[in-house]
Order: structure tokens, then C-alpha cells, then sequence
């Protein structure tokens, strides 16, 4: 399967049935900045890759010997591991790009997939993450805090806090993970690029591996595909 064939005959088909009007189109906005930061781990972090990892997988063949799940996904599951793993170990370097950030006196974001690497990053400055199972008035009063300056770091799934939600009171986003579609990716970094945003923003992408390079290119590629049809 290669995911996409025959775009422009689609675009042919569908643009007399679709209304397309841009956000740049329709807003005055400061620019917006994506950058690529690949990570180098660790010691310490490359030991609480493999730890998280070998964590996942034993949770994994616990749940398959009970009966609690069936096999038969074993790649994307393996897949998950290593994702949730990587999560987790370039918190470090999260962190460090939050405090630089902090420093200079700026707030700053950062969204994950995860919710234990969201709880550690949270634990680190002293804040409450906003996960799935986060409830709807505490959601409420967290995205508050931050937008009132109570809070300076604002950390959050991307499930949960990517959408819906306003976040301009940072000017800068860090995408510890992304997400397998690249309008959640956008959305995610649109939390902070929208209507009261007076700064440039920026995101800044976390790689770590082949396996978030893989990823950000399928999110590039799908990209590619949705624009070929659309426009």
C-alpha cells in the first residue's frame, strides 16, 4: 500500500464541493516556527529508555499469557513501546529547553503522548498535568493558571490538551512526541498560535531515533497528500 494515487484526479472531483479558507487568510497572526531538535541521550536517559521499554514489554506479555488482550498487533505494539520509551527519556532534554526558556523570563508549553512521561515532566516543575483523565473544571482551572501567569509551565497529552483549548500566553511549544496525523500536530501547536497571540511563535519538534524520523515523515507525507488534493 503506498497511501495515495490518482490526488489530482480527487482534486478534480471534490473542488466544486469544498469551501477552503486558510487561518492565514482569515487572521492576522504573528509567524509561526517550526523547528527540528534532534536528541542525543544520555546515560541516564538512554538507562530509562531501556528501563521503560522492558516495563512496557512485560506489561505487554502479562496482559497477552492472561487473556486480556489477543495477539496479532505485535509490530504497533512494539511500536508503542518504543515511542512511549522514547517519551519518556527525551523529557530530559524537555526540561532543559523549558528552563533556557524560563530563564528568560517566558512561559513555555510542552505536549506529549504519553501521560507517564506528561506526569514526569509535570512532577519536575512543581505542576499538574493535563491527561485524559484530567476532569472537566480542573482542565478548566489549569489552562486558566497558565493564562493568567499563576502558573509559567504548562504540560499536557496532546489527546487532551491539544485541542479546544487557549494557550497564548506562551509564545513557545515544545512536541516532546507527535501524533500520527498531521492536523493534531498542527492543532497541538495552534493552541498558542491563535486569536490574543501578539508574539512569533515558535515549535520545537523533539527527534529521537528512527523511529520519531519515520514519524514526522509519514506526518510530512500526509501533509503533502492533503494539500495535493485541497489546493
Amino acid at each position: 500500500v503506498s497511501g495515495a494515487s490518482n490526488l489530482d484526479e480527487l482534486h478534480a472531483y471534490t473542488q466544486d464541493a469544498i469551501l477552503r479558507r486558510t487561518k492565514k487568510q482569515c487572521l492576522d497572526l504573528p509567524s509561526k516556527t517550526r523547528v527540528l531538535r534532534e536528541v542525543e541521550l544520555s546515560p541516564a536517559a538512554k538507562q530509562i529508555y531501556d528501563l521503560v521499554f522492558q516495563q512496557a514489554r512485560r506489561e505487554y506479555t502479562d496482559r497477552l499469557n492472561s487473556g486480556e488482550i489477543m495477539s496479532g498487533a505485535e509490530a504497533i505494539v512494539l511500536l508503542t513501546h518504543l515511542r512511549r520509551a522514547g517519551s519518556v527519556a527525551k523529557s530530559e532534554t524537555a526540561i532543559q529547553i523549558a528552563e533556557e526558556v524560563l530563564e528568560e523570563g517566558h512561559p513555555i508549553v510542552l505536549f506529549v503522548e504519553f501521560k507517564d512521561a506528561a506526569e514526569l515532566l509535570a512532577a519536575h516543575f512543581n505542576v499538574t498535568p493535563l491527561t485524559g483523565d484530567t476532569p472537566a473544571p480542573r482542565r478548566h482551572e489549569l489552562v486558566t493558571d497558565f493564562q493568567q501567569g499563576k502558573t509559567n509551565v504548562f504540560v499536557g497529552t496532546i489527546k487532551a490538551g491539544g485541542l479546544g483549548v487557549t494557550l497564548t500566553a506562551a509564545s513557545d511549544v515544545v512536541l516532546v512526541d507527535r501524533p500520527w496525523t498531521p492536523g493534531d500536530a498542527i492543532q497541538a501547536e495552534d493552541r498558542l498560535h491563535r486569536i490574543s497571540q501578539h508574539h512569533p511563535v515558535t515549535a520545537i519538534w523533539l527527534q529521537h531515533g528512527d523511529v520519531d524520523k519515520k514519524i514526522d515523515q509519514v506526518l510530512l507525507q500526509k501533509q503533502t497528500r492533503i494539500n495535493a488534493v485541497l489546493e
